[in-house]
């Protein structure tokens, strides 16, 4: 397996060089355009109605502070804003779950 390989299948699957797919994207634009929301606001919005499949989501832009959640509901952050803006933005740093001592 190349790297182009690799890179061909991710572009093939609209997965960007972060791991956000197409649902993950449409949060951040969901919320570029409408401001703070609550997650079954969201949920509704964008028609992820497994719960699950919005968890593992929200989580994932969290890690990557592409999203905060705060007591008026999810809101993109700063370096969300970027992200819509310029587009993918190098964040590999954020995406282990690992967490160094």
């Amino acid at each position: 397996m190349t790297v182009a390989a690799v890179a061909a299948y991710y572009d093939e699957q609209r997965i960007d060089p972060n791991g956000l797919d197409d649902a993950s994207l449409n949060v951040l634009k969901y919320l570029q355009q409408n401001g703070a929301t609550s997650e079954q606001r969201l949920r509704k919005a964008l028609g992820i109605t497994n719960e699950g499949d919005f968890g593992e989501i929200d989580e994932y832009l969290g890690r990557l502070q592409l999203i905060d959640v705060g007591s008026s509901g999810r809101v993109l952050t700063r370096t969300g804003k970027k992200y819509i803006t310029v587009g993918p933005i190098p964040l590999r740093h954020l995406i282990s779950r690992q967490r160094s001592l």
